[in-house]
């Protein structure tokens, strides 16, 4: 069964703020929903309690929900509060996960010069960073004016909150296989088994497990995927594994043994 969000943000300059969290909030919710999105000068009364305020406030008589960071002690901007809203992911995990988010966060609460301070950066390596790539979703909702966005500019938005929200997550996934990770130490060497893990990035997991060798599945269905970290460099050529290895990489750091090989026994 279908339904309908009216989504109301401020009208004038956009900002990140306000059409990161229009993006987040097109994203989130599944193609049966249809979404009105209004960008005006005064949120309207009544409505339904489905319906959002994003980065305004609203009377005290609108039905919806109101996400705005335009009131003594705020402590997000409205783009972390529709996240925390719309997931279960905690302030600290988001941004974990997302880090350029506490930079959009901190500017947009207290400024360009509190951010620059808090990232460790001057003013124009921050507009590099977090305003070249987004300044054209900003100037397209600016450009919008007042009245209901258009359906083009919806559809990119709605590209740039699916993105956002695929990187938190792959974060989320990357997490939690490392907390449920277990490492053995074998002949020495503390060896990670990342086999049967949903893992996006097996080769950037030892500076984060602290692991000397990583065990991975082969995507190409063969044996087990060996490869060292390379601060154990030369303590360890795969290249020493030929015999029972499908593919040694002329580098000696990883292999790919053959279809039954446990690797345990090998590095015993």
């Amino acid at each position: 069964m279908s339904y309908s969000i009216n989504l109301f943000t401020h009208s004038g300059i956009a900002h990140m703020d306000d059409t990161l969290s229009v993006a987040l909030m097109l994203a989130h919710h599944s193609d049966d929903v249809s979404m009105h999105v209004e960008r005006v000068r005064q949120v309207p009364s009544g409505g339904q309690t489905s319906d959002y305020a994003l980065d305004m406030n609203a009377p005290e008589d609108f039905n919806g929900v109101v996400l705005d960071h335009h009131y003594d002690g705020a402590k997000d901007c409205t783009a972390v509060q529709v996240l925390l809203d719309i997931t279960c992911v905690s302030r600290e995990d988001l941004f974990e996960a997302l880090p350029w988010l506490k930079g959009v966060n901190t500017r947009d609460l207290h400024g360009i010069q509190t951010a620059c301070r808090e990232i460790g950066c001057t003013v124009k390596e921050y507009k590099e960073v977090y305003g070249a790539g987004n300044q054209f979703l900003v100037n397209l909702m600016t450009e919008e004016g007042e009245g209901v966005v258009s359906y083009d500019t919806l559809r990119v938005l709605n590209k740039f909150g699916k993105y956002v929200l695929k990187e938190l997550g792959e974060y989320l996934i990357r997490r939690d296989a490392i907390a449920a990770l277990h490492m053995k130490v074998v002949g020495g060497y503390k060896v990670a088994d990342l086999r049967g893990q949903n893992l996006l990035a097996p080769f950037h997991m030892f500076s984060e497990t602290e692991a000397d060798i990583c065990l991975m599945d082969n995507l190409r269905g063969e044996g087990v995927v060996m490869s060292r970290a390379d601060r154990i460099g030369d303590r360890l050529d795969m290249g020493k594994f030929e015999e029972y290895s499908s593919f040694t990489h002329s580098g000696g750091f990883m292999c790919v043994l053959k279809e039954g090989v446990d690797p345990f026994d090998l590095l015993k």
